[in-house]
């Protein structure tokens, strides 16, 4: 009898472990896929946030669910949002200042009769022309180190040296600079080779202090750049209204940015006063 009391009380105790296993993993898989996609959202990655594994318990599938909406209301607009400047934010913690001065290299670039050459085709056509020019220099931008301000029009704003302080921020310009002009070259000669219109490109940078950090108001903050030193970037962009010559993009650097850069580029002087501080400016090839 007693054997047999103790017989039934491991085969209960084996279907309990059995039970006690089966129901750990089908609460453990939705808990855990779910804490997975948490730590890739926490990066603002949200790749494998859809179709999360459900569970027995209806609390769990709920928050499973919260996750899923979350993570693809945060993909739509990460479209939209500086995600290389999210990330570097992040990176920095608590002790990022948000508004301070310092010291940056700023580009501006812009297209040459884009306003004409939009105003000859469909819309269509204008902004998947645009589009593409952008996907291949955005990327140079930002794996050069920079930072993109913002799109205005067909002009590109970007900068050096801020939320990671450097001290390179005007050769890593100068770096980026050449690569996007071949970049363009390579993207215009193509587009030429088909019978298709391409724009050439102006490149302007300049190196000097800024005011840098959150502007705006609560809901719509942008980290962005104030000063001076931005103006003149965009004067020596203008200015290269005036280069003449064959090249697809042409990059002109103040003397502040060529000082900077250092002896490891080749620049051709391009006298011109541009604005009240700036009296010389080179052309880097």
């Amino acid at each position: 009898m007693v054997t047999a009391i103790g017989i039934g009380g491991l085969g209960l105790l084996a279907v309990a472990i059995l039970v006690a296993i089966f129901v750990g993993r089908r609460l453990g898989r939705p808990m855990l896929a779910l804490a997975k996609v948490a730590s890739r959202v926490e990066v603002l990655d949200f790749s494998g946030a859809a179709g999360l594994p459900r569970g027995p318990v209806r609390e769990i599938n709920q928050a499973v669910g919260a996750v899923e909406r979350m993570a693809g209301g945060l993909a739509w607009f990460e479209t939209y949002l500086p995600r290389t400047l999210v990330r570097r934010l992040m990176a920095a913690g608590p002790d990022v200042r948000l508004s301070e001065m310092r010291d940056v290299t700023v580009m501006f670039t812009d297209l040459e009769s884009y306003s004409q050459f939009s105003l000859e085709l469909p819309a269509n056509d204008v902004v998947n022309y645009l589009n593409e020019l952008l996907s291949r220099i955005g990327p140079i931008i930002e794996e050069g180190g920079g930072t993109i301000d913002k799109y205005i029009g067909d002009s590109v704003m970007a900068f050096w040296g801020a939320p990671d302080e450097r001290s390179d921020h005007a050769a890593a310009a100068c770096h980026v600079a050449m690569a996007i002009a071949r970049e363009v070259e390579a993207f215009n000669v193509g587009r030429r080779d088909q019978g298709q219109h391409a724009c050439r490109m102006r490149i302007g940078l300049h190196t000097g202090p800024v005011a840098v950090g959150n502007v705006g108001f609560d809901g719509r903050m942008d980290y962005t750049i104030i000063g001076q030193t931005v103006n003149v970037a965009q004067a020596i962009e203008q200015a290269g209204r005036g280069v003449v010559g064959i090249r697809e993009a042409v990059v002109l650097v103040s003397a502040a940015t060529a000082d900077g850069a250092g002896p490891a580029f080749a620049f051709e002087p391009h006298r011109g006063l541009i604005v009240d501080d700036v009296t010389q400016t080179f052309q880097l090839s």
